[in-house]
């Protein structure tokens, strides 16, 4: 149970978010989603600008990855993790509810990275609803493994 609670913290802790924002400096009235984390070492490397599509009220983002390239991975070594900002722009939209799915695609198998919704009404993202953002999600973890550990106890 214990090694549970901390793999989910710890993932919880690197977890990708998505940011949405309309009518931001630069944009030109548009909606942008920007895909905020970190990368470990020797993981992926992001090789190209994100595509998004939108179909109806579904925003799919793809961005490519390459393999990252290796000196060589020590075991018991933490390397560290790059973080990395994608913004893109999904141009102007309707008012709605829009779901986004961000994949990450290249030479494996494309994965999802982050999932989100936004509302937009009166020109204006009046919710952007990460699930929780990733502090949120450890603190939540911790609190689910302390909950379990004392009810394990009684």
């Amino acid at each position: 149970m214990l090694a549970f609670c901390v793999a989910g913290t710890l993932l919880a802790d690197s977890s990708p978010v998505i940011a949405t924002t309309a009518n931001t400096p630069g944009s030109g009235g548009s909606v942008v989603s920007t895909l905020s984390g970190s990368i470990t070492y020797c993981s992926i490397a992001i090789s190209g600008a994100p595509v998004a599509t939108v179909t109806g009220n579904q925003v799919n983002v793809v961005t490519p990855y390459v393999i990252g390239e290796c000196s060589g991975i020590l075991p018991g070594v933490v390397y560290p993790r790059t973080p990395f900002t994608l913004p893109v722009n999904l141009g102007a939209l309707p008012d709605g509810h829009y779901d986004v799915t961000w994949t990450f695609t290249g030479p494996m198998n494309p994965f999802v990275v982050s999932t989100s919704s936004f509302t937009i009404a009166s020109g204006a993202v009046v919710g952007d609803v990460p699930l929780f953002s990733p502090a949120v999600d450890a603190m939540l973890g911790v609190l689910l493994c302390v909950v379990a550990i004392v009810a394990m106890r009684r």
